[in-house]
């Protein structure tokens, strides 16, 4: 049949029965100023058109590439997603004409928060914990001209134009560079010590310590062993020039006008044995 070109006022498709079909050989050309559509339309295919118009808020299913959308970080794939969620401190756009902003929501307020700067203080550094980040003593020298710190252990030689212990007071009870002795017990028969001049191999060993020195004794054995330090001869403890707990650690700083001896004995009344002498030579 010759191609004809024709009006057609009103046209009818009406099948046998159920929806009514149109077929064709091959294609079928709709030429038309306008298609108007105005019910749903289903496609079974691909729809190709040189352009779609409109905001796309109705559409649903729809993908970008396979299975999702292409992500990139500054040109460099990261992969396809089908969703993108963004995360803390992010603002996001309400969709406008196909298209959302995302701004940077993060805050000076929120900086603060995170470094807990509340909790600072004067002379402290930034340091990771293993979990966060904590405010802690700057012991890099940086703090100030003079720090004082509770412990400091450095593995190597620590060098100084001087060094200073606690500073003279009227009480005489200011201490000297400490000489430390780690107690231990065997049983409850004696303690051993070991430190400068004496190993741990001697039991309830006499101590040589001088006018003037400061010493520190560790109680290993906690409250089980509590140490006294007294007066020779009696149970009474030696009071002004020692520091610190029985059970745990004490400061001893021989004075001047220190006795010939001072005893250590352990305060548990069935441990007699647990008991020594410290000599203060003349």
């Amino acid at each position: 049949m010759a191609e004809k070109s024709f009006g057609v006022k009103d046209l009818n498709i009406v099948g046998a029965s159920g929806d009514p079909t149109i077929e064709s050989n091959g294609d079928l050309n709709l030429k038309a100023g306008q298609v108007a559509i105005q019910t749903n339309t289903t496609v079974t295919g691909v729809v190709t058109a040189s352009g779609f118009v409109g905001d796309g808020s109705g559409l649903t299913g729809v993908t970008g590439s396979g299975s999702g959308i292409v992500i990139k970080d500054s040109g460099s794939l990261v992969g396809t997603a089908g969703t993108i969620d963004f995360g803390t401190f992010l603002d996001v756009s309400a969709i406008s004409a196909g298209v959302v902003t995302v701004t940077n929501a993060y805050s000076d307020g929120d900086v603060d928060a995170r470094l807990n700067t509340a909790t600072a203080t004067s002379n402290q550094i930034l340091s990771w914990t293993g979990t966060d980040y904590d405010w802690v003593d700057d012991q890099t020298g940086g703090a100030s001209a003079n720090s004082t710190f509770d412990t400091v252990d450095v593995v190597g030689i620590v060098t100084a134009g001087s060094f200073v212990t606690d500073l003279i007071d009227a009480s005489g009870t200011s201490r000297g560079f400490c000489t430390r002795y780690y107690i231990t017990a065997n049983g409850s028969s004696s303690y051993s010590m070991a430190g400068p001049g004496q190993r741990n191999s001697v039991g309830n060993p006499t101590l040589y310590l001088m006018r003037g020195f400061t010493y520190m004794f560790e109680n290993s054995t906690g409250g089980s062993h509590p140490f006294r330090i007294q007066f020779t001869g009696t149970t009474t403890g030696v009071g002004t020039y020692v520091s610190g707990q029985q059970s745990g650690v004490q400061i001893f700083t021989i004075p001047h006008d220190a006795p010939s001896s001072y005893e250590y004995q352990c305060t548990v009344p069935s441990h007699t044995g647990m008991k020594g002498t410290f000599i203060i030579p003349s």
